[in-house]
């Protein structure tokens, strides 16, 4: 008696949690952004690239990833906002200590659904390299947002010297840290930019952070009682969205990142109720094919918007897609083990599939009308 309540506990926060994802679709991925900063004179010039949807979420209702978002960032009071969230948040002294006011002077759409910002802050005095700069924007973005600064190789710069003690001038430096206060040597891991293993993190991070992925996959495991089958349909999965991850990466093909998102939640609306029929009992590989190419330029979008130099970019994308395959595994190795417990009790065929199969498809419906 006691292990049927406990299973049918865990089953009740099985269907809870897939209730409650649809109020997250905003937070559908860690936030990711770039910035570029250059010395002058007297002062700092950076130019910031941001998520549409993630910085739009900084205007009063502005839907970001909507087609009149674009005109809505060149307002006045979009500007007005920009900069007492974002630019205003980054900070520097000079060299006697006095701080640097920062102002913008650019904002405008970038490539990839971004927006770009320029800003240039002036000093009485040279700009003190030791102090580096002080990012303070983080609680205006999502959690868990990413930022990658690139330096431009110029030595004896105010910028480098914070960013890298020995800057090589061919190769602009790359810095990939989370929530670090300062663009200073003791808060930067490496001078050689993001290693194998930060991808590798923060591709674990994204997939765990990617509610819509998830669901789809658990969508898929809850009617699949043998683990060869499951194994045999993710690794069709991995195969369709590494192949479209790769493409859209390296911009040989990009799709707009509103049609993306919603074709992901529409293949979560189609999943849940195939659930319901008899085909949901038989390997679906073409289907999961085809909705892990959709999925694949979904995780591409991470990448996308940061830019990379083509350098950086195949090991960035092969470790990024490896953990993101780990992430995957993991959560698979949890979820599982349940099913196949679930599966041994009389209801949850009958009651407990169905269930969780229509708040599967629910929670695609909301997302995708809000994405709409």
């Amino acid at each position: 008696m006691m292990r049927l309540f406990m299973m049918r506990s865990a089953l009740l926060a099985l269907l809870a949690f897939t209730a409650l994802v649809a109020r997250f679709a905003s937070a559908h991925a860690i936030g990711l952004s770039r910035g570029e900063y250059r010395t002058l004179p007297h002062g700092v010039e950076a130019t910031l690239v941001f998520d549409r949807a993630e910085l739009g979420a900084l205007l009063d209702g502005t839907p970001g990833d909507a087609p009149e978002a674009a005109a809505a960032f060149a307002s006045s009071a979009a500007r007005e906002v920009i900069e007492r969230r974002i630019v205003q948040r980054l900070s520097l002294s000079d060299r006697d200590g006095q701080p640097c006011p920062g102002s913008l002077r650019e904002l405008e759409p970038s490539e990839n659904s971004g927006v770009r910002l320029t800003a240039v802050y002036r000093c009485a005095a040279p700009p003190d390299s030791s102090a580096g700069v002080e990012l303070g924007f983080w609680d205006a973005l999502t959690p868990g947002h990413r930022h990658l600064a690139l330096t431009p190789g110029a030595p004896s710069t105010a910028a480098e010297a914070a960013a890298s003690p020995a800057p090589t001038p061919a190769t602009p430096q790359q810095i990939l840290y989370e929530r670090q206060p300062r663009l200073g040597l003791a808060a930067l891991p490496s001078a050689e930019g993001p290693s194998l293993g930060g991808w590798l993190r923060l591709g674990v991070e994204h997939i765990l952070g990617g509610y819509d992925h998830l669901l789809f996959l658990l969508a898929l495991a809850i009617v699949m009682p043998v683990a060869r089958t499951l194994a045999a349909t993710v690794s069709v999965f991995t195969l369709a969205h590494s192949l479209t991850l790769a493409l859209a990466t390296l911009c040989v093909v990009a799709p707009p990142t509103s049609w993306v998102e919603c074709a992901i939640a529409l293949s979560i609306v189609y999943v849940g109720l195939e659930n319901l029929t008899p085909r949901a009992a038989r390997p679906r590989f073409a289907l999961v094919f085809a909705f892990g190419l959709v999925h694949g330029f979904g995780f591409a979008g991470a990448l996308a918007e940061l830019g990379l130099p083509v350098a950086q970019t195949p090991g960035a994308l092969l470790s990024f897609n490896a953990g993101v395959e780990l992430g995957q595994l993991a959560v698979l190795a949890v979820v599982f083990p349940l099913v196949r417990q679930f599966r041994r009790t009389r209801w949850f065929e009958p009651r407990a599939v169905p269930a969780l199969s229509l708040v599967t498809a629910l929670a695609g419906a909301v997302w995708f009308f809000e994405r709409v």
